[in-house]
């Protein structure tokens, strides 16, 4: 029997829960990324010449993350629908702890890596894609991040 062929995922998709609903700013964001990033890794704010009408908005950040992709941060002024985050920490090995604890989220993030660049090795994206997510919980002072592709939720300081 042959070995599965793995496909290698075309976006990246994390919601990092927020105790105090507010969008950090970008610039900090970028400042943060400066302590998580390994050698080769560089984010930049977004700024579009010309966005289309209904993509302005003060609730979306625009990163790009060099040789990887574009990635967004999207305010959420709510928690995770259907407490999907908060069951999620069930599959994260923070949770066997005697003191796991989550705590209770106020709003979210919608994180979202999209257009990988074809010529960046999965790995690369995906250990780019975890510094700029912790640089992100970083500057807003997030409890926890619900990795979508994972299916976890891990809290802050275990992240």
């Amino acid at each position: 029997m042959e070995a599965p062929i793995l496909e290698t995922p075309s976006t990246h998709l994390a919601f990092v829960l927020l105790e105090q609903a507010q969008l950090p700013p970008a610039e900090s964001i970028v400042t943060a990324f400066e302590q998580y990033r390994h050698e080769d890794e560089s984010l930049t704010i977004r700024q579009d010449e010309e966005p289309e009408p209904s993509a302005q908005s003060d609730s979306v950040l625009m990163f790009e993350l060099a040789g990887v992709g574009t990635v967004f941060a999207a305010f959420a002024d709510v928690p995770v629908p259907n407490s999907e985050a908060d069951h999620a920490f069930d599959y994260s090995v923070a949770s066997f702890s005697k003191d796991a604890n989550l705590g209770e989220h106020q709003a979210h993030l919608i994180v979202s890596l999209i257009g990988i660049d074809e010529s960046a090795p999965p790995l690369q994206a995906l250990t780019t894609f975890t510094s700029f997510l912790a640089a992100l919980m970083d500057a807003s002072g997030a409890i926890g991040v619900y990795w979508g592709n994972a299916g976890a939720t891990h809290p802050a300081e275990f992240f």
